[in-house]
């Protein structure tokens, strides 16, 4: 019954609130961009497996430019776990950010960072293509890998777009620009 009160009174928090304030307050979340990143990042899982087995794109490159599955499972295991670790070291980068601006900055400093859509954006950016490289080895398959041509070229991709993120992030902390534009 108290669970079921406490819900009550979230739920209508966010129910009496008027459109501009909600569409502020879902935005300002630090999870709302990265979640729609990984929506999107499923999708293109999607249209990667497509590719390769409806299209059967690895059958018709040319010898040079095939892929095999031996070669597809490292390239794609390995990414998967750069991935995760540029991820996890990006996220400790922003909670060291987060206790130095709390001990010497204010609250509202905190929460323009923690709104900031650089910020969400780059670990959007992190969280998405982790959740496509694990997608993409769950589905590596030893019976189908003569089909296996867009989802190493799109991993490969995604791993350089994590990387020139990272760099970018790092550019931007070394210049002391700000994340909140």
């Amino acid at each position: 019954m108290f669970k079921m009160n406490l819900l009550d009174k979230y739920v209508k928090k966010y129910i009496r609130m008027s459109n501009r304030e909600l569409s502020h307050t879902i935005q300002s979340n630090l999870w709302f961009t990265p979640v729609i990143y990984v929506f999107f990042s499923f999708l293109f899982v999607g249209v990667a497996l497509t590719a390769d087995f409806q299209y059967e794109l690895g059958k018709h490159m040319r010898p040079y430019f095939s892929v095999d599955y031996s070669l597809t499972q490292a390239l794609v295991g390995t990414l998967t776990a750069a991935i995760l670790t540029l991820t996890t070291f990006t996220f400790n980068l922003i909670l060291l950010v987060f206790t130095t601006f709390s001990g010497q900055f204010s609250p509202r400093m905190l929460k323009n960072f923690i709104a900031s859509k650089s910020t969400q954006r780059v670990l959007g950016i992190f969280t998405s293509s982790f959740f496509y490289m694990l997608l993409c080895f769950l589905f590596l398959n030893k019976e189908t890998a003569q089909y296996y041509f867009a989802v190493p070229v799109f991993a490969t991709l995604i791993a350089a777009l994590s990387m020139g993120t990272f760099i970018f992030l790092l550019i931007m902390r070394s210049n002391g620009s700000k994340l909140t534009r």
